[in-house]
């Protein structure tokens, strides 16, 4: 990966620690001042960044602090952080919302900060389509899996916790 390539990878350690920092809203949104897309973090990116890790450290460290966004490009990361070869930590310094959550979930080891939050929810969209509300549906069903198999939590109870927006 060149350089000019990178915008997630912070430093590699000496000891072969690389810090990757999520700190901004996940994905793309519309700007409705601006009337333009903006593009914070990119799922793909991301997951790019980590796979090239792969060759060049011995350990990961992803520090998130984000309020979430989009949950295609969240299940990027997670995918990334889930299958890499090489141990990939997560750790909330802030604020793990939304899809962001389900990203410190993916890691290895997870670490939250005493003064740190984390909050799962229903997905949402702003479109209210039939399609798009039987897919939400699926959505929530798979943020469920993540949840329950990343947890001591009961599927019921996730369920309850995500409808009433839980942190």
């Amino acid at each position: 990966m060149k350089k000019n390539e990178i915008k997630y990878i912070q430093n590699i350690s000496d000891d072969g620690v690389a810090t990757i920092y999520l700190y901004d809203i996940i994905g793309s949104y519309f700007d409705e001042k601006t009337g333009q897309v903006v593009c914070t973090i990119n799922g793909m990116d991301v997951a790019k960044e980590i796979e090239a890790l792969q060759e060049q450290a011995t350990e990961i460290n992803v520090k998130i602090n984000s309020p979430g966004g989009n949950v295609m490009d969240g299940y990027a990361i997670f995918d990334a952080i889930r299958n890499s070869t090489i141990p990939v930590n997560t750790i909330n310094v802030g604020v793990c919302a939304s899809i962001s959550s389900i990203i410190f979930l993916a890691g290895h080891k997870r670490k939250m900060m005493d003064y740190a939050l984390l909050m799962i929810h229903n997905p949402s969209s702003s479109s209210k389509t039939g399609d798009t509300n039987k897919l939400i549906s699926l959505i929530k069903e798979q943020l469920v899996i993540i949840l329950k198999n990343n947890s001591i939590i009961k599927e019921d109870e996730l369920n309850s916790l995500m409808n009433d927006e839980t942190y």
